[in-house]
C-alpha cells in the first residue's frame, strides 16, 4: 500500500487562490502518520517561490508558535511522529510587489526524514497554486488617446491635425503599442 512507501498522509490548502500584491493568504499543511511505527526526525519542507515571502513569525505547529529555517522555503521540524498523529502546521505569505500580474504561483510541501536513516519522502509532494491578478482600476486601466501633428500648438487635435502612425509608446510595465495613422 502507500502507507507503506510513504507512511504520511499530507495535503495543503490556502485561505484563498487568487490575490493581489499585500495581500496575505493562510496556508495549511496537514498530514497523518498512517503507519502503525513511529516516525522520528520528521519535518515538513515548504517551497515558497520568489515573490511570495512567509511570515515566519505566523508558523504554528498544532497552534503552538513553530522554529523554522528559511530559504527558498521553510522547514519546521516535527520532530517524532506517532503511529496515527496528526499535524497541522499553519502559516501565512504575504504577495509582494515583486510578484507579475497574471501569473499563477505554486506553493508545495513535502513531508521527509532528516537523518541519515530515516532520509527520504514520508510523504507524496503536494502543492497549491495561487494567481496574481491586478487592481481593475490601477493595474488593469485602459489608455485612450491619439498622437497627432498639433500644428497650432494649443494641445488638442483640430481640424486638418493629422494622426502621427507608426509611433511606439511603452507602459511603466514595459508594454508597447505603436499607433495607427487614426
Amino acid at each position: 500500500t502507500n502507507g507503506e512507501i510513504n507512511p504520511t498522509r499530507l495535503s495543503l490548502s490556502a485561505s484563498t487562490r487568487t490575490v493581489r500584491p499585500g495581500d496575505v493568504v493562510t496556508v495549511i499543511a496537514y498530514f497523518m502518520n498512517e503507519s502503525a511505527q513511529n516516525q522520528t526526525n520528521v519535518e515538513l519542507s515548504v517551497e515558497v517561490p520568489s515573490g511570495l515571502d512567509v511570515l515566519t513569525d505566523t508558523i504554528r505547529n498544532n497552534g503552538v508558535i513553530a522554529p523554522s529555517r528559511e530559504g527558498s522555503f521553510i522547514v519546521t521540524s516535527v520532530s517524532t511522529l506517532t503511529a496515527n498523529q496528526n499535524v497541522q502546521i499553519v502559516f501565512q505569505v504575504l504577495v509582494t510587489p515583486g510578484v507579475s500580474l497574471g501569473k499563477i504561483y505554486e506553493i508545495s510541501a513535502i513531508v521527509q526524514g532528516t537523518t541519515t536513516q530515516n532520509a527520504g519522502r514520508f510523504s507524496e509532494r503536494r502543492s497549491v497554486t495561487i494567481r496574481v491578478r491586478g487592481d481593475p482600476l490601477f493595474d488593469e486601466g485602459t489608455i485612450v488617446g491619439k498622437v497627432f501633428d498639433d500644428r497650432n500648438e494649443d494641445g488638442m487635435q483640430s481640424k486638418g491635425e493629422i494622426g502621427v502612425p507608426k509611433v511606439r509608446l511603452y507602459t511603466e510595465y514595459g508594454v508597447s503599442v505603436v499607433t495607427d495613422r487614426d
